[in-house]
């Protein structure tokens, strides 16, 4: 067994045991077990996997935007290209903030120290996505 598998299997485990109370109270409301168990599941399901990775993406999707819109003006690249890549980073940062099911954020940000950086990204991203608009992005 490799430590991936005994990570994985304590998260697991984890899971498990934090979602015994809502399937509990499932239960005791009158579902049925299997209606409980999908019911603790969603209650467990908070988006956090869905959040780091989309976060992660955001970097890429800057640089994408801002290389498309330079390729785009010396004509390697349509500007329709640069518009999709900036419309791209638009909507995985307002996923993030305001929660996008399709995105697997099922709800939007609570967490104080996140908006806050979250606020910090609009800010910095504001007068990127006007140059690229500029520019034919």
């Amino acid at each position: 067994m490799t430590w991936f598998q005994t990570a994985r299997d304590r998260a697991a485990r984890r899971v498990r045991m934090a979602s015994a109370p809502f399937l509990a109270f499932a239960v005791a409301c009158g579902a049925a077990p299997a209606a409980a168990q999908e019911v603790a599941f969603d209650a467990a399901f908070d988006g956090g996997k869905a959040r780091v990775s989309l976060a992660a993406s955001l970097r890429s999707l800057g640089e994408r935007a801002v290389a498309t819109t330079c390729r785009a003006s010396m004509g390697a690249a349509t500007a329709d290209e640069a518009r999709r890549a900036a419309a791209a980073f638009d909507a995985v940062a307002a996923g993030l903030r305001d929660g996008d099911a399709a995105m697997g954020v099922p709800s939007p940000e609570t967490h104080g120290r996140v908006v806050r950086k979250l606020d910090a990204l609009d800010a910095a991203w504001r007068p990127i996505r006007a140059a690229l608009s500029d520019a034919g992005g």
